[in-house]
């Protein structure tokens, strides 16, 4: 169990074990920002508790209920399936007021147990908010949040495997290091890629192939051909995310940010911190800390610090108005290539 769950509510899998063991009842908060997490959930749920053919004879929708029409809907009695399913969606006293409605409050508590009824949160709900105070003070919250490393990894392999698709877990890694750990984006990968694969198996390369990069892959390859003195490439990995639509100081953003991990990964071996500790102190996948430590290998203290230096002066003079953003990456890129050259002594 993370941190945030023993915070708010529950964990996805305890949830998700209390369905398989038909323990599933009353008011629940689901929340968080794996919207595909949170729907798959929702799928199961009703392909669990409803008879096939009559779902809607024993479940309800509902969007921003007033109190009468969610109670009358909740007290309904199942007739064809063991469990009676109310879904609301956009409630307003979970996002647009302070306070919910009263009576909502009080009914959470008193849902009949022939009923389990679904409130859904893009996001993290407001704890202030008197609704989901209520629910996460009898642990009936529950949030959906990005999988970590193993259990991605996994969720990845039984994507493919949906597909009759026999995936490399190298591949899985590697997909999930390109195109990040957003399972709606995963999702739309793993289509894209089983396209490719006609002989029953996903190798790295079909990755390699067709994946759609995130900003902060890219910039781990614009570091790499910086440390290997590969400058068009690096111009040209520059010039894509400029034309894929990022703005110059997002990407100085993320080079900033890139160096000052690395810096913080140089500190934390150099105070002995265990391996298995660096991904979670700097709060990305074991994948990217595994990359990351790669890239410091390679890369002086000295290095690290003065290009890091040089990412907080480009941000500064930009902001500051003393440099134009346009040609500002062109010039912190060639300040990075100089420092790379003059502290291996070349």
């Amino acid at each position: 169990m993370t941190w945030q769950d023993k915070e708010r509510g529950i964990g996805r899998q305890a949830f998700m074990n209390l369905l398989r063991q038909g323990k599933l009842s009353g008011a629940w908060l689901l929340e968080g920002p794996e919207d595909k997490l949170r729907e798959d959930a929702v799928r199961e749920i009703r392909a669990t508790l409803l008879t096939p053919g009559l779902e809607e004879m024993d479940g309800a929708v509902l969007t921003d209920p007033d109190p009468d029409v969610l109670i009358a809907s909740c007290e309904t009695v199942p007739f064809a399936s063991p469990m009676r399913l109310v879904i609301v969606r956009e409630q307003t006293g979970l996002t647009g007021r302070a306070e919910a409605d009263e009576r909502i409050v009080d009914y959470v508590g008193r849902v009949p147990p022939t009923t389990l009824l679904l409130f859904l949160l893009h996001g993290d709900a407001d704890l202030r908010k008197k609704l989901p105070k209520a629910l996460n003070q009898d642990k009936r919250l529950v949030s959906f949040r990005p999988m970590r490393d193993a259990e991605l990894q996994g969720w990845v392999i039984a994507r493919f495997a949906e597909l009759d698709l026999t995936c490399d877990p190298a591949a899985a890694r590697e997909l999930i290091f390109i195109s990040g750990a957003d399972s709606n984006r995963l999702s739309g990968e793993i289509g894209k890629i089983a396209a490719l694969c006609t002989d029953g198996f996903v190798p790295v390369s079909a990755v390699q192939a067709v994946a759609t990069r995130t900003g902060e892959y890219t910039v781990f390859q614009m570091i790499d051909a910086v440390m290997a003195g590969r400058r068009g490439t690096a111009f040209v990995l520059m010039q894509g995310l400029l034309e894929a639509g990022q703005e110059r100081l997002g990407i100085l953003a993320l080079l900033l940010r890139q160096y000052r991990l690395l810096q913080q990964l140089k500190i934390m071996q150099y105070e002995k911190i265990p391996p298995q500790e660096y991904a979670r102190r700097l709060g990305v996948q074991g994948f990217a800390a595994d990359r990351l430590v790669g890239q410091a290998r390679q890369m002086s203290n000295r290095e690290i610090k003065q290009s890091l230096e040089a990412c907080l002066d480009t941000e500064y003079r930009v902001k500051s108005g003393r440099m134009p953003e346009e040609g500002c990456l062109e010039a912190l890129m060639l300040r990075l290539f100089a420092i790379r050259r003059e502290t291996r002594g070349q």
